[in-house]
């Protein structure tokens, strides 16, 4: 089998022996892609054919190891059960020696109990056989007597020499067999290596050869494959030729098509440029028609402007002759009505005395603010002095009462000591009194006056500090009274900036989940853009209608802000459409996607969808604040929709849609309906329809109430700001008033 595999292998590629260098290799630059791709899959089919082909030769390749594994597996047991056989009938002839030899021995045994012709007489050789002692009683038998002396009829008498010489060469013999059974037994052991030996470099051989054979087969199927390659590339340019052959005849029968369209178009081409003249003509004469109209209207508006200021003149005018006639109307009243300035100069008069009566008042005021102040100065020195005495005498006051706490215990001492009798001390208070009543301790009550004086002087002292320390409690609950209403507004201004940081916190982190949530669709989008250009196909995204993502979306819906959800559900397409836009492909391998934005947001596009009733279920969300462009855009405005068909990495639009919005402002719930698809080439103006569905999370018509309380809202702040703004121009304007009025003073006096 390997042999004729190897002949059929060298046949091939004596057949096939085309070199490979001589041959041209084509610009890939000139191949058309189609062409490209069909060389590819045939290059694939062939490769797919040769590994094929590679794997079966491989698996018989393999059987055929396995027969040969086999086959010398089989020649080892042979041997083997060769060797066996021998060495077992070797064994059975060594047995049946065996006992042929303990036979004779037995035979020569009972040999020695015969009786021999010459019993009396004893051998002179040492047989090894018991002599006895006792004759026998057949000794005593007479000679002659056929019992004793004859051997029986039919045998010839042995005797123990010869028997014993057989049996010797007998066992020479055996012996001499055993060792030509041992010698012959080493020859098959000798004999057994060296076939154990060739067989060993047998198989080596074998391994070798099996290892030429598969770097042969290996080479061989290398040269195949390279010759196989070869001769599939020569097959691929005859094809090329070929068909280039059969295009350059279609192209030069379109060539002269082509020709004879030419002088056709020539012609008409002369009629259309003399149909353009005269419609250059018309054209020119139209525009002047138009120009002439144009410069009316200009004329009618610029006349209608005038007369609408002439208007406006005259009514101004008449403004102004209504405001002469008032003004006229005062002026003869003022001059008929003389009393009148009499009394403005009375009151004139009287303001001046009372302004002069107040500057006055108020100079007094200053001066007695002033004295008043000067007193205060003087009596915070007073009392600090008076403090500062009555601080003294307090200290003197206790120097005092320690003296006297001693002189007391000191006459407790002494009177313990010296025992005053109480006629003694009588005797001296009565002395004492008699002084007073005299005169004589007058110094001691001018004492006595002074401090009472003193006494006096520091009460009124104190009590003029103690209104002081009133005043100035007074003053400092003030104080703390508007610190403390200062401290309420810093905490309401404190509490004002946490709101408003937590708003501005609440405000970020919405603002970043809005980014999250644009990143991930923009990530979805590329992927969406990645799959349509490398012509893979996307699973549809599913719309986001669990209760969750709609209480997350309204979570991150503010004030004045509406949710807006498209859904594009599919489309169906017109066969007759289709046949003319795809040709001679097949309408199941049709894939088509869908682009389209709405207001202001970015392009979206939908994933890939095949066949002639495409299913996309593509939904995209919207974030819109609800104002007067939006609400303008949803009455006037559409949504458009282009449907593109999907080839490889390019794409090709094909027909468009426009979604109406109108019907939102009126629709309370989903709004689903369809929109004809128009094709964009002139012979195909019905391309399908497209199916869509419409939703705002808040209804139109709580929108629009909202959006008017809003409105409204506004509209009451700016007439606040303007209320706020005209009373600070008047605040701010007061100042002004009151200097103009104290120049006028000034200047009166």
């Amino acid at each position: 089998m390997l042999s004729s595999r190897l002949s059929l292998s060298l046949s091939l590629s004596s057949d096939v022996s085309l070199p490979q260098n001589a041959r041209e290799r084509q610009d890939v630059s000139k191949v058309s892609r189609e062409e490209l791709e069909d060389r590819f899959l045939r290059l694939h089919e062939e490769t797919l054919l040769l590994k094929q082909k590679t794997h079966a030769q491989d698996d018989k390749i393999r059987k055929l190891g396995t027969k040969l594994m086999r086959l010398l597996k089989d020649r080892g047991r042979m041997e083997r059960l060769a060797g066996g056989q021998a060495g077992g009938q070797l064994e059975v002839r060594l047995r049946c020696v065996c006992v042929t030899w303990s036979w004779r021995r037995q035979q020569l045994l009972t040999s020695h109990s015969r009786r021999s012709p010459y019993g009396r007489v004893q051998s002179r050789v040492n047989t090894g056989v018991k002599k006895d002692d006792a004759p026998s009683l057949t000794h005593l038998k007479s000679p002659r007597s056929p019992e004793g002396g004859r051997p029986p009829t039919g045998l010839l008498p042995r005797f123990g020499h010869s028997l014993l010489e057989e049996t010797r060469a007998e066992v020479r013999n055996l012996e001499n067999m055993m060792e030509l059974q041992r010698s012959h037994m080493e020859e098959m052991e000798l004999e057994k290596e060296e076939l154990r030996e060739e067989l060993r470099r047998r198989e080596e051989e074998l391994r070798r050869r099996e290892e030429e054979y598969k770097e042969k087969l290996l080479q061989n199927t290398s040269r195949l494959r390279a010759q196989v390659s070869s001769n599939i590339a020569v097959i691929k340019l005859q094809k090329q030729l070929q068909e280039r052959s059969s295009s350059v005849s279609e192209l030069e029968g379109r060539f002269i098509q082509l020709q004879e369209s030419q002088r056709t178009l020539r012609l008409s081409h002369d009629a259309a440029l003399l149909k353009v003249d005269e419609l250059s003509t018309q054209l020119k004469d139209e525009r002047k028609t138009s120009l002439e109209l144009e410069s009316k209207k200009q004329s009618a508006a610029i006349s209608r402007q005038g007369l609408q200021q002439l208007q406006e003149r005259v009514g101004e005018l008449e403004q102004e002759r209504d405001l002469l006639k008032d003004s006229n109307e005062k002026l003869v009243n003022s001059a008929l009505d003389v009393s009148w300035q009499q009394r403005f100069q009375l009151q004139e008069q009287k303001m001046k005395m009372q302004i002069s009566q107040l500057e006055t008042a108020l100079q007094a005021d200053l001066v007695d603010k002033n004295q008043i102040l000067d007193k205060i100065k003087m009596e915070r020195e007073s009392s600090e002095k008076l403090t500062e005495e009555n601080r003294k005498l307090q200290i003197q006051f206790l120097e005092q009462k320690q003296r006297l706490e001693e002189t007391n215990d000191g006459l407790k001492f002494y009177s313990r000591e010296n025992k005053y009798d109480v006629a003694e001390l009588t005797e001296a208070l009565l002395l004492i009194k008699k002084r007073k009543s005299s005169g004589e301790l007058g110094f001691l009550q001018e004492k006595e006056q002074e401090e009472q004086e003193e006494v006096q002087e520091l009460r009124a002292a104190h009590a003029e500090t103690i209104q002081e320390l009133q005043k100035t409690r007074s003053l400092l609950s003030m104080e703390s009274s508007i610190c403390r209403d200062y401290k309420v507004e810093l905490q309401a201004v404190l509490q004002k900036m946490e709101a408003d940081g937590g708003g501005f916190a609440q405000q970020l982190q919405r603002q970043a989940a809005l980014l999250d949530t644009r990143a991930a669709r923009i990530k979805k989008l590329e992927a969406q853009l990645r799959d349509v250009a490398y012509g893979s196909k996307a699973a549809p995204v599913s719309p986001l209608d669990g209760p969750d993502e709609e209480e997350d979306d309204e979570e991150l819906l503010q004030r004045g802000e509406n949710l807006l959800e498209l859904q594009l559900l599919g489309a169906s397409l017109s066969s007759s459409a289709l046949q003319q836009a795809l040709g001679d492909q097949d309408s199941s391998t049709f894939s088509s996607f869908c682009t389209y934005s709405f207001h202001l947001s970015e392009l979206h596009c939908t994933p890939l969808a095949s066949g002639s009733m495409p299913r996309y279920g593509f939904t995209s969300r919207f974030v819109v604040s609800v104002d007067e462009g939006f609400l303008q855009y949803l009455r006037h405005g559409a949504v458009k929709v282009e449907l593109h068909q999907a080839l490889g990495v390019d794409w090709r639009t094909l027909a468009g849609a426009k979604i109406p919005l109108q019907g939102l402002l009126e629709a309370e719930g989903a709004l689903q309906g369809s929109a004809p698809l128009l094709g964009r080439s002139e012979g195909t103006p019905s391309f399908g329809s497209l199916e869509y569905r419409l939703r705002l999370r808040v209804p139109m018509k709580e929108t629009l109430r909202l959006h008017r309380d809003q409105l409204h809202r506004d509209q009451l702040h700016r007439d606040q700001l303007s209320a706020d703004q005209l009373s600070a121009d008047q605040l701010s304007a007061g100042p002004q008033v009151q200097e103009k009025c104290q120049d006028i003073e000034i200047e009166i006096q």
